[in-house]
């Protein structure tokens, strides 16, 4: 792969993170009080309840299912050139790979654009049944759990990543936050933190990446899934 570290953030920024993950599997979690079917939504009504994550002035670009299911392809078959340790961790860089319901409507923004990496999104996906929606919820811890540590070979060199728990000071109840931690061959370092929640059968999924993240990015992360989830009944 010619340049890793340029595929690893463009995907982060365009899929969502804390939904069905291609590898995530662990014990099944206790199951929590939001876990009920949501109402069906229309890909229109996604993208308006999506679009109250920004602040005034911030400018997001709405992504569609459609769109986030051709990255997801593109990057799969990326990922079957890659050769990891441990070998059932390729995907380990790019946990926000998608395993969608095909009919499955999932609606994002993002302060990037549908093929270039941002540094900021959100997304929603409804409609799943309360089996679903926790397995939704977790997945990301799972495959953090799974995958703490992770050498993924590339023609430019190894890329190391990490995952772990952290904190985020989110009011949105029975949140889950994750940190990966990608460093490239190059030297380039990239952390993304992922924070999933439930709010009335509606799995809602922020990511924020940069070099380096600071409270008052993880803050902004965290209103931005607040704000969406104030929304949904």
């Amino acid at each position: 792969m010619k340049n890793p570290s340029r595929l690893v953030p463009a995907v982060v920024g365009m899929l969502i993170a804390g939904l069905t993950a291609c590898a995530a599997s662990a014990e099944t979690p206790e199951p929590t009080p939001t876990a009920v079917a949501s109402k069906a939504f229309s890909e229109s009504e996604l993208a308006k309840l999506v679009m109250f994550g920004p602040r005034d002035g911030e400018k997001f670009t709405v992504v569609t299912s459609q769109q986030i299911r051709k990255a997801r392809d593109k990057t799969r078959a990326a990922m079957s050139q890659w050769e990891s340790e441990p070998s059932d961790c390729a995907d380990m860089p790019i946990t926000s790979v998608l395993d969608l319901p095909e009919n499955a409507v999932i609606t994002a923004a993002t302060n990037g654009t549908p093929t270039t990496a941002g540094t900021l999104s959100i997304s929603l996906l409804p409609e799943l049944d309360a089996a679903g929606l926790e397995q939704a919820l977790h997945a990301k811890a799972a495959l953090m759990e799974r995958c703490p540590k992770v050498v993924i070979g590339s023609g430019a060199g190894p890329i190391h990543t990490t995952g772990k728990h952290v904190t985020v000071p989110t009011r949105t109840p029975g949140s889950v936050a994750v940190q990966s931690s990608v460093d490239f061959p190059t030297g380039e370092k990239k952390t993304t933190v992922f924070i999933t929640a439930v709010k009335g059968g509606v799995v809602l999924s922020v990511q924020t990446t940069g070099s380096t993240l600071s409270e008052a990015d993880l803050r902004a992360a965290a209103e931005i899934l607040d704000r969406v989830a104030d929304h949904i009944e």
